[in-house]
């Protein structure tokens, strides 16, 4: 089935791929027999145009995902979310990658490139401006003012201090040092 199609009845399709119908599962038989129908006869001589049958189906895997229909641009706007809130959540770890967020989400990580490069970003502005926000708290904030650059940079998900100065530098202008202490003067 087209994805796009796909989106437009189920928010998370790749949750349900490869999963079997068991005949227990409220609307699997139906969805099963329609299948199996247009399987055994085809569509060339069906009475409903080929939209309304697509609708059917759609409608069945709905049901049976038990999910209702959603607006096709909504999906990818929710699964956006998703990845947003799942790099949000696991930000600190700092063997985060897109291979790991698209597994805990049930999608291809190629998908998940796909869907944050239609919103004009990707996995590692996505990751890189989660653990300098966090870092900036933590560099503004009294509680951790004396806390080493080192351990702020290991504490929001950076292994190495230095990678954690450049990126900081190219975000901030200065390094996370000139950071605290320019904030430190003002204060």
């Amino acid at each position: 089935m087209p994805e796009g199609w796909l989106m437009r009845w189920i928010a998370a399709p790749y949750t349900m791929v490869g999963q079997p119908l068991g005949f227990r599962q409220a609307w699997a038989r139906p969805l099963a027999g329609l299948l199996t129908a247009i399987a055994d006869a085809g569509l060339e001589t069906a009475a409903l145009p080929r939209t309304v049958i697509s609708d059917q189906i759609g409608a069945m895997v709905a049901l049976l995902a038990d999910a209702g229909p959603i607006t096709g641009s909504s999906a990818g706007e929710s699964l956006e979310k998703r990845i947003r809130d799942t790099i949000q959540a696991r930000y600190e770890d700092p063997a985060l990658n897109p291979s790991a967020v698209a597994r805990e989400l049930a999608i291809s990580p190629r998908h998940l490139h796909r869907i944050l490069a239609r919103t004009g970003s990707s996995f590692g502005a996505m990751l890189n401006a989660a653990r300098l926000s966090a870092a900036e708290s933590l560099l503004t904030n009294r509680r951790t003012e004396e806390m080493p650059i080192g351990e702020i940079a290991w504490a929001v998900g950076y292994a190495d201090q230095s990678h954690f100065a450049r990126v900081f530098k190219v975000c901030y202008g200065q390094s996370p040092s000139q950071f605290r202490a320019a904030l430190r003067r003002i204060l």
